[in-house]
């Protein structure tokens, strides 16, 4: 019954679904790029977060100027990027965000603060105790401002 129903709505000519087609949205990137664009962004959010936690916490500014600060800030956003992938940060469209994605941001930035910890107190670093702390709080707010500000970017340019 519902395939006569499919077939007989396909014959009549008339749109099967009342949403916006892709091509009429400013945001129709194919699905690659718009989780390139949101991985990256995420990644320099990390790198912002990282620096911003070692600063606040030294009162010096945090630039990686040996190789192991390089390689802590490395392993930092390869564990980073597959915690995001696997945490499942980026199969949510923006546009159908709920309570769970932030339940599922607060997980992966938990995790990466944890792996910071870790870290830190595994490798010889000069950075203060309070950093994985600092970290957690610049890299929430600062992934969920940006997952908020695409939100109502795409809500403002749609008309929802």
């Amino acid at each position: 019954m519902v395939k006569k129903l499919a077939s007989r709505l396909a014959k009549s000519g008339l749109p099967m679904t009342s949403a916006p087609q892709p091509e009429d949205s400013p945001w129709s990137f194919p699905r690659e790029l718009r989780f390139l664009i949101l991985l990256a962004s995420d990644l320099v959010i990390v790198c912002a977060a990282l620096m911003g936690s070692v600063t606040l916490g030294h009162e010096r500014p945090f630039f990686p100027k040996d190789v192991i600060e390089v390689a802590v800030l490395t392993g930092v956003l390869l564990g980073a990027s597959v915690i995001f992938i696997r945490q499942g940060l980026y199969r949510a469209i923006i546009r159908h965000m709920g309570p769970q994605a932030v339940w599922d941001l607060v997980g992966a930035v938990t995790l990466i603060a944890l792996l910071l910890a870790l870290v830190t107190y595994a490798v010889p670093l000069d950075v203060a105790p309070s950093a994985p702390g600092i970290f957690w709080l610049l890299l929430f707010f600062g992934m969920g401002g940006i997952r908020l500000l695409a939100k109502a970017l795409y809500q403002t340019s749609s008309g929802h």
